[in-house]
């Protein structure tokens, strides 16, 4: 199976900008409304391991935000968030966009951001340490911004991933440092398999309840999954009667600094699950080019293709209704779960992936 799966382009389908060339841009939009290129919007932390307790409405720039005084890229620029920044956000309010598939910005305590770049999170307090694991371990999400993955249990030992909030992990065991600190050891299947060490408090336990189907007494043939590529919509049948929508951003071309366009849309046709994680380490891309990725964790995955192509959740953008991904599709993290919870086949919690076949795994149309 096809390991690059994921993530995004910045731009949608026919864009002609690259990302190189869109920086450039975004620093010359903040030069041109004169404002000073160090001034930082106060945000609540910057980027690391956060002991402190946070706002339950808050944001994650994904990569440096402009704050407008308006919902309106037209408005004027009146600070700037840097990558990483988490911030309290107080509303979400209905503004201007150029592309119209998002028009959502929040309102943050100095001004605007646009809702596209910008990860939302109900950020937990500290959780408390599971001391009596299971032999098989547990399912464990990270309910922090962002936290380091270290190669041993220690606060001086090298970070190896960064793991950010809603990734989904199996953790193995628990163990404390000398210092008096607890880590969680997590499995990592991407090859070379390997494990690394993460603060516990850090890690919100998942329960088996979380992973309860919903309504499995439906049979088979009457559930349908139906990914409309022109609407960049998910919409889930039950017969005739819809149950659950949610807006996509499916598979897109990528145009490379050379002039080199690949083609990554999701393929149309008549499919069904093959393979369920809860948890997949997403790695390709080109190495060098703006469209390599490497992202642990990424959450409740629902594989239709045996090239690779999934619905699952997302952390690295929050810009729905527009094609963007190297062919899968892209939804929140929790429509990814309620998907992963409700298609065919049951996925038992002790399991890193259940497998299917189309004739066990619920139909997914792609038109």
């Amino acid at each position: 199976m096809r390991r690059a799966v994921e993530p995004d382009s910045r731009q949608p389908r026919k864009a002609s900008i690259t990302r190189r060339a869109f920086l450039r841009l975004a620093v010359a939009l903040v030069t041109a409304a004169g404002m000073p290129a160090r001034r930082l919007i106060a945000a609540t932390s910057g980027p690391g391991e956060l002991d402190t307790d946070l706002e339950w409405r808050t944001g994650r720039a994904v990569f440096g935000l402009g704050v407008y005084s308006a919902p309106s890229y037209s408005a004027r620029v009146i600070g700037w968030l840097p990558a990483e920044a988490t911030f309290t956000v107080l509303a979400a309010v209905t503004g201007n966009h150029p592309q119209s598939h998002n028009n959502v910005w929040f309102l943050v305590p100095d001004g605007y951001v646009h809702s596209g770049w910008v990860q939302p999170m109900a950020v937990h307090r500290p959780q408390p340490v599971e001391r009596d694991l299971p032999e098989w371990g547990f399912w464990g999400e990270v309910c922090r911004p962002r936290i380091a993955a270290r190669i041993a249990p220690r606060r001086d030992a090298d970070v190896k991933h960064h793991l950010y909030y809603g990734t989904v992990h199996h953790v193995l065991q628990v163990r404390d440092d000398p210092a008096g600190g607890s880590w969680y050891q997590v499995y990592d299947e991407l090859p070379p398999a390997a494990t690394y060490w993460v603060r516990a408090h850090l890690i919100r336990r998942i329960t088996e309840w979380e992973f309860r189907p919903i309504n499995p007494h439906v049979p088979l043939e009457e559930k349908r999954l139906e990914i409309n590529l022109a609407g960049q919509t998910v919409i889930c049948y039950q017969g005739d009667q819809p149950v659950f929508f949610t807006r996509c951003a499916s598979g897109t071309r990528f145009r490379y600094d050379d002039g080199r366009v690949e083609d990554f849309s999701t393929p149309i046709g008549d499919f069904a699950v093959l393979l369920k994680q809860p948890s997949r380490h997403m790695q390709g891309g080109e190495p060098g080019q703006d469209d390599a990725f490497d992202l642990p964790g990424v959450p409740w995955n629902t594989f239709f293709t045996y090239e690779g192509v999934a619905i699952h959740g997302t952390y690295w953008h929050n810009d729905y209704g527009v094609t963007r991904s190297h062919g899968c599709v892209n939804v929140s993290p929790e429509a990814a779960k309620w998907i992963y919870r409700w298609t065919f086949p049951i996925a038992p919690y002790e399991d890193d992936f259940v497998q299917s076949t189309r004739q066990i795994g619920t139909r997914i149309v792609v038109l």
